[in-house]
């Protein structure tokens, strides 16, 4: 099991009598693509935010890389910095900071909460623009970029906070 990068195992979920996730077993091995599939509703959004420990969970394990999450209450989140340097999310509406550019808000979380300093955390964030084609929008606003560029800026925002890609 050395390259499993996650495993889920029995993951339950009820919000008051809903069940929500009713056993979910999950396993990814580094390196691999999984899709998370299933209806509007289905819980897809869940299992995710279980992951990144967002949404606290009433049964069963997730291990992240040697991070494991437990039942129970979210753990404080000072707690979390190992698991926030393997997870990052992005999710269909983007998130970006709207009085933030495009740079600011790929630098954020490095500079103020990692303590990456701010000349390091530009230049890994320029390089992570430029790799997804966005770099010429540096300085635009999100309501100036399109859809797309949008989203490339979320997932450079993602990548920033240095989770493993393979």
């Amino acid at each position: 099991m050395s390259g499993d990068v996650l495993t889920i195992a029995g993951l339950r979920l009820s919000r008051g009598a809903r069940e929500i996730l009713k056993g979910v077993y999950l396993t990814a091995r580094r390196g691999e693509i999984v899709a998370l599939m299933g209806l509007s509703g289905g819980g897809k959004t869940t299992v995710l935010r279980s992951i990144a420990a967002l949404e606290p969970f009433d049964e069963g394990s997730i291990d992240v890389d040697g991070f494991r999450l437990a039942p129970g209450p979210l753990s404080r989140e000072s707690r979390l910095a190992p698991l926030r340097r393997k997870v990052a999310l992005v999710f269909q509406q983007h998130g970006l900071f709207e009085h933030l550019d495009a740079l600011h808000n790929v630098t954020l979380a490095p500079v103020h909460v990692l303590g990456t300093p701010r000349e390091e955390a530009e230049e890994k964030a320029i390089a992570l623009l430029s790799a997804l084609g966005v770099s010429h929008r540096t300085g635009a606003l999100p309501r100036q970029l399109s859809g797309g560029e949008a989203q490339r800026v979320a997932i450079a925002r993602a990548l920033a906070v240095g989770p493993r890609s393979s």
